[in-house]
């Protein structure tokens, strides 16, 4: 498929997504009018050798679950104003032996910065810690 289209379908896709996240009420409509105002907006289309067909139900499901998986749970963090702490929560660690982490704000930025793949890896978050079964699931504590 030619890059034009290819450009053209991506930001059709980005006007859909967000509209459809501020009709579901996760984005207010001043944020989606900012999201679309910026000039590199990271949406990306790939029209590689394989891409989902119309009637693929069980590709498309998958596509939606990636875009709409977050890579870590706001419920989570927490921000102290009084001490400029941000507190993480997760499970216990066998390393730490408590079930939370506190960062500095500027260390926190660089921990979730630090999660973010180099740019052209792909990420695929169906197995190991990014597996939404394994966040659902109770877990021993140690």
């Amino acid at each position: 498929m030619p890059e034009e289209c290819l450009a053209h379908i991506s930001e059709l896709f980005r006007h859909r997504f967000l509209q459809a996240r501020r009709d579901g009420r996760h984005l207010s409509a001043q944020k989606v009018t900012d999201l679309l105002a910026w000039k590199h907006s990271g949406f990306h289309i790939d029209g590689g050798e394989k891409p989902v067909a119309p009637g693929d139900t069980k590709g498309r499901q998958r596509l939606v679950e990636y875009l709409l998986h977050a890579p870590f749970s706001l419920q989570k963090i927490h921000w102290n104003p009084k001490t400029k702490t941000v507190i993480c929560r997760s499970r216990r660690s066998w390393r730490t032996k408590r079930n939370f982490e506190v960062f500095k704000a500027t260390d926190f930025v660089a921990a979730a910065i630090d999660r973010i793949p180099p740019c052209g890896q792909q990420t695929i978050r169906y197995y190991g810690l990014y597996s939404k079964r394994s966040r659902g699931m109770p877990r021993p504590v140690a």
